[in-house]
């Protein structure tokens, strides 16, 4: 210890040794200790409240951001079992040499389409990307190519590509963002025969993100992964625009390291606005979902907690 250090503390003990001098200072010391005791048990109760509201909102947006991915996984698959469903009968008639075009496909497609309502159409596209199977009445839904689109031209290529996901779509008949679920046609050979799809609107999306409870200045957003750059495809509230690709730096950090799911603390990068965020992938489908809860929120609930021990803290050294 230094000259200086050794100063102090000969004042302090110096200070201590006053305090016993007389019944009057060891009763200003015992005050002053007692005081500093109270002020010491409001802080670490204050910090622990801290802690324990900060704990909770990464429950609240992890079990969301579970939930909301879940619900989400599991309506994507009832609408790839349709898929498949397709396929296999598309298949079928192909060996039986019958029709695919005609009204009997349609009829059956219409089916099939009613189980899965989220769904525009379910619609089977021949080699050139050409649609000659549709779900909905040609009258309302004339026949169109699809052979510009990311997921055909994804499929022609890729034999084992499986379920595609399209990027955001803005319909050509419909006039509605959506995303496009479809999978392969193959020839008995294994050629590229055409494909079947299914049109899912984002609205259908921002709908079930709707009635997630999140707080005040909470979020609940879905994205796509890091494939697509993570464009935005629905949020609630609504804020940014459809493919945009404006994320925080923490997110991108958190998602390289693990795709699959984690929790973080960042501004948004659609409002600004401070959350703890969880976010989880869509099964194995190239989408994230991730729940945000507002910072200021939980701490305006702590700041109530924490003005109530100040002010009786006050009260007792006043006391």
């Amino acid at each position: 210890m230094t000259g200086a250090g050794w100063a102090r503390v000969s004042r302090f003990r110096r200070w201590v040794a006053g305090m016993g001098a007389s019944p009057h200072h060891r009763l200003v010391a015992l005050l002053v200790a007692i005081n500093l005791c109270a002020l010491a048990i409001v802080a670490f109760t204050l910090n622990a409240s801290l802690t324990e509201h900060r704990d909770r909102a990464v429950v609240v947006s992890r079990n969301l951001s579970r939930l909301v991915a879940n619900g989400i996984e599991s309506e994507i698959n009832k609408i790839d079992l349709q898929l498949q469903t397709v396929v296999d009968e598309v298949n079928r008639r192909q060996a039986a040499r019958q029709p695919i075009v005609g009204a009997p496909m349609d009829a059956f497609l219409r089916r099939l389409r009613d189980r899965v309502p989220m769904a525009l159409g379910i619609r089977v596209a021949d080699a050139s990307g050409r649609v000659i199977a549709n779900s909905v009445t040609t009258d309302s839904w004339p026949s169109f190519q699809i052979d510009d689109r990311d997921y055909f031209r994804t499929l022609a290529q890729d034999p084992a590509a499986g379920l595609v996901v399209s990027r955001p779509i803005l319909g050509r008949v419909s006039n509605q963002w959506m995303l496009v679920f479809a999978r392969r046609l193959s020839t008995p050979d294994g050629r590229f025969a055409g494909t079947v799809h299914a049109s899912v609107p984002l609205s259908w999306f921002a709908a079930r993100l709707e009635t997630i409870d999140v707080g005040p200045n909470g979020a609940v957003v879905l994205r796509a992964d890091a494939t697509n750059q993570f464009g935005l495809l629905a949020r609630f509230p609504p804020a940014g625009h459809v493919g945009q690709t404006v994320v925080s730096d923490t997110f991108r950090r958190m998602m390289a390291r693990d795709p699959q799911g984690g929790t973080y603390e960042a501004a948004a990068g659609a409002d600004g606005v401070h959350r703890t965020f969880s976010y989880q992938q869509v099964g194995s489908y190239p989408l994230v979902v991730l729940v945000g809860v507002a910072t200021q929120a939980y701490l305006a609930d702590w700041w109530r907690g924490a003005v109530k021990w100040l002010a009786v803290d006050v009260l007792f050294i006043r006391g």
